[in-house]
């Protein structure tokens, strides 16, 4: 499975299409695991905690 982790600016009409066209994509948005407005170094240590790829816009 890939695992992706998106800022809160990432477009999130494309998270929509990636989800409706792989169904085996998780993909994390900062906004739903409390990291809104958070500094990138805390927001790359959550993505590598759940072993997620960064994806910013």
């Amino acid at each position: 499975m890939l695992r992706f982790l998106a800022d809160e600016n990432f477009n999130n009409q494309i998270i929509c299409g990636v989800l409706r066209r792989n169904i085996n994509v998780d993909i994390i948005r900062v906004q739903d695991v409390g990291l809104t407005e958070a500094d990138r170094p805390n927001c790359i240590r959550m993505g590598s905690a759940k072993q997620a790829c960064g994806a910013n816009s």
